[in-house]
């Protein structure tokens, strides 16, 4: 699987957790800072 697709996948993962966690505008930002994190590496 390529690169994009990867983290396409985590990103879908973490997205959905943030949503079952959280309500929407919350679970966006926890979203947000969670992948910005990872993503900025």
């Amino acid at each position: 699987m390529g690169q994009g697709a990867g983290q396409a996948m985590e990103d879908a993962i973490v997205l959905v957790n943030c949503f079952n966690a959280y309500d929407f505008e919350k679970a966006l930002q926890r979203y947000d800072k969670i992948r910005v994190k990872h993503t900025a590496k």
